[in-house]
C-alpha cells in the first residue's frame, strides 16, 4: 500500500507541474488514455465541447489577449460552439478578430468534432 501511496503521489505531481514542454507532451498523452479508458456514458455528453476546448487553447496558445477571450467564449457550451459555427463558418461573417488563417483553423476544429457536438 506505501508503494501505490508514493506512485500515486509522483504522478499527480507531475500531471501537476507538466505544464511546459518536456512532460507537457507526455501528460497529454496520459490524459488521453485515461480519457480513452473513461466509460463511453460518462464521458458522452461534453467530449466534443471538451475535444473542441482542447484544440482551441492549443490555437490560441501565440494568438492575441482578443482572440483568445473570443475563442475560450466560443468553446464555453456546446450551444456557443454551434452558434460560432453557423456565424463565422457557415455564414462567412467577418470578425475583425478572428478572420483569415485562424478562423478557418477554427472552422476545421469545429467541424472535426461536429459529430460529438449534434449527438448530444
Amino acid at each position: 500500500m506505501k508503494k501505490f501511496f508514493w506512485f500515486a503521489l509522483i504522478i499527480l505531481l507531475l500531471i501537476t507541474f507538466s505544464g511546459r514542454e518536456p512532460l507537457k507532451t507526455y501528460r497529454d498523452m496520459f490524459f488521453n488514455k485515461v480519457e480513452s479508458v473513461v466509460s463511453e456514458s460518462w464521458q458522452q455528453e461534453d467530449r466534443g465541447v471538451i475535444a473542441v476546448q482542447r484544440e482551441f487553447t492549443a490555437l490560441t496558445e501565440n494568438l492575441g489577449v482578443g482572440q483568445q477571450k473570443l475563442l475560450n467564449n466560443a468553446a464555453a457550451s456546446r450551444s456557443s460552439i454551434l452558434e460560432y459555427r453557423q456565424t463565422y463558418c457557415v455564414n462567412q461573417e467577418f470578425n475583425s478578430l478572428l478572420f483569415g488563417e485562424v478562423q478557418q483553423k477554427s472552422c476545421r476544429i469545429i467541424e472535426k468534432h461536429l459529430n460529438q457536438l449534434q449527438d448530444n
